[in-house]
């Protein structure tokens, strides 16, 4: 998923580290194999090749991860979407080489124009997914949170109560560490921001994601375009936020929604966590540097 894992955990009695570095290693090779857009090979990658008008079958684990994909899609108006691989690839940052400047007015249009998660359809009965024509699936924003919970479920498949899963940035914890503490996490910082105050949270049983818009990014003319693509412009978020950090029961759920309030913006994507109970940590940009916020769940959880 072109990214890092790590896990840290305790436990007595069970199989040696080394067995379940395996399993856990054989569990993401099936996902990245099924949902990889690097690999061309990938069913995701079969899926994007596939010729328009047909329906297309894909693996339990992918149908998973799209039917939630599109379940978001459609709670945040769109704010995000599963089918911006065109989009993606045209801004330089999809599996060719990084774009040094912005693509034109007419490719964008054109990127736009092969984009849209409600042209999905998806036969949950027989699982597979209707290829309109042209749809580029990316599962980039929701892969790893999912990936981050299927890992959690196999440790606690193995008896293994005390747990902490981190995929790029993705967590999820269970239980404590071997000292008796919780697992502290610190919620992640924009670069530059000095003198930023420190928030760290004992996670137990729950998952934590961030989306920032300078994990991935380029500099063009003084204007700095991010990986983060707005569905509704086919142009790289270009709001105040610099960053959006959910808590959620699930990772998949976290990661989904951190990118969608980060396309929202600071208004509607506070209106949104509020208006649903989401736990989110919002930082912005502001002439002064840069401020914060948190929905009410989040400070209930400070609290």
């Amino acid at each position: 998923m072109g990214t890092t894992w790590s896990i840290q955990l305790f436990a007595r009695g069970h199989q040696p580290a080394s067995r379940i570095q395996s399993d856990v290693a054989e569990l993401l090779e099936r996902i990245e194999g099924q949902m990889s857009h690097y690999r061309r090979d990938s069913d995701l990658g079969r899926f994007n090749a596939s010729r328009g008008g047909r329906w297309v079958s894909i693996p339990l684990e992918m149908f998973q991860v799209l039917n939630a994909s599109v379940d978001v899609a459609l709670e945040s108006g769109g704010a995000f979407d599963p089918t911006l691989g065109r989009l993606v690839s045209i801004w330089g940052f999809g599996p060719g080489a990084p774009a040094g400047s912005p693509p034109g007015e007419q490719e964008i249009l054109e990127g736009l124009f092969n984009c849209g998660w409600s042209r999905l359809l998806l036969d949950r009965r027989r699982r597979r997914v209707w290829q309109p024509g042209g749809i580029q699936l990316n599962l980039s924003s929701i892969a790893k949170g999912y990936a981050v919970d299927q890992t959690a479920k196999l440790l606690d498949r193995l008896g293994i109560e005390n747990y902490l899963v981190e995929f790029g940035g993705e967590l999820r914890s269970r239980g404590v560490k071997l000292n008796g503490q919780p697992w502290w996490i610190a919620i992640e910082q924009p670069p530059g921001s000095t003198g930023f105050p420190e928030v760290v949270l004992a996670l137990c049983g729950q998952s934590v994601a961030t989306s920032g818009d300078y994990r991935r990014c380029f500099t063009h003319n003084g204007a700095i375009y991010s990986h983060t693509i707005d569905p509704r412009t086919g142009k790289p978020a270009s709001g105040s936020l610099a960053s959006v950090t959910v808590i959620h029961e699930d990772c998949i759920f976290a990661d989904a929604y951190s990118t969608a309030l980060l396309v929202m913006g600071p208004s509607e994507g506070r209106a949104f966590a509020e208006d649903r109970g989401l736990a989110a940590f919002f930082v912005h940009r502001s002439p002064d540097g840069f401020e914060h916020f948190c929905s009410p769940g989040f400070q209930t959880m400070l609290d």
